[in-house]
């Protein structure tokens, strides 16, 4: 998020909070001003009480606010270091290496799915984000298989905080043969008034190279003419199973009127999993890719 974008918003809040308080303080003293004079110093030293909890509470809020920024402030070089160490554009630096004696081998066993010939010939960690996607529950099942191929491309992933209420999970590729964006995108715009609810989100429109774009497949259907019964067999465009179909740009499926509950619920449940999957991500994989990349963040045995 940036400095104006944390300043608008700053400001936003304490106009609203300053409408409700003077809101709120009327009602109070309108309530309070019927009461007989013995009740009235009762409650206006109640009240007092309760404004010193409120000085002290945004002053708490204040420091909470200030502690988040300057802990999103110092991650950013932790993340770009591991960028560079798993993409091979840098090789670990001697403090980075004071733990490495820790490292001896207790087992001859290899973790399963690592492809210790690659590791060893390659530079950087190939495959790092696909692997770590693949060992996450909550999307492993989005993956499809022709996924795989474009995933191995991916090289990065990290969240940007647009506003208070917004913020962009972002997706670095290198050069490849299936699209020519070096980003994809996905905003996700939650609700002001209910931070809990999503509005809408907006995904990078991917640029698919000729004959390229796995969201989509051919199918044949029938149609016969109503007059001459003729049946003629038509070639139409639909939508594939596709992790990449995460960015599709979606509005809230409760706003929308849709006639079919077939389709209101189908709507529901694609929007509510893009949600996860963009929560799941930020919260979950790129803080632990490591753990994730070694299935060992969620597997107990």
């Amino acid at each position: 998020m940036t400095t104006s974008n944390l300043e608008e918003d700053k400001m936003a809040d304490i106009k609203t909070e300053s409408i409700y308080s003077t809101i709120r303080n009327k009602a109070f003293k309108e309530i309070v001003s019927h009461f007989p004079i013995e009740l009235k110093k009762k409650f206006a030293a109640l009240k007092l009480l309760a404004n010193k909890r409120d000085v002290l509470r945004q002053q708490f809020d204040k420091e909470v606010c200030k502690i988040e920024e300057e802990y999103e402030a110092a991650l950013i070089p932790l993340y770009k270091c591991r960028e560079e160490i798993i993409n091979g554009k840098s090789d670990p630096r001697p403090e980075e290496l004071i733990t490495l004696s820790q490292y001896t081998s207790m087992s001859k066993k290899v973790p399963k799915g690592i492809n210790m010939k690659e590791l060893e010939e390659t530079k950087g960690v190939p495959g790092f984000w696909l692997r770590v996607f693949q060992n996450c529950k909550k999307i492993k099942d989005f993956i499809q298989p022709k996924d795989v191929p474009i995933l191995k491309y991916l090289t990065n992933v990290s969240k940007v905080q647009k506003s208070k209420f917004s913020y962009e999970v972002v997706f670095t590729f290198a050069p490849n043969e299936y699209f020519s964006n070096s980003d994809l995108t996905k905003l996700v715009v939650m609700d002001p008034d209910d931070p809990d609810d999503c509005l809408e989100t907006k995904g990078t429109t991917i640029n698919w190279k000729e004959n390229k774009d796995i969201t989509k497949r051919i199918v044949t259907i029938k149609r016969r003419h109503k007059k001459t019964k003729e049946v003629k067999e038509e070639a139409k465009i639909v939508e594939s199973a596709s992790f990449f179909n995460y960015f599709n740009t979606r509005k809230s499926p409760y706003d929308l009127d849709i006639e079919s509950i077939e389709e209101q619920e189908r709507a529901e449940e694609v929007f509510e999993d893009e949600i996860r999957i963009s929560e799941t991500i930020w919260q979950d994989l790129i803080p632990e890719a490591l753990l994730y990349y070694f299935d060992i963040a969620e597997n107990t045995d």
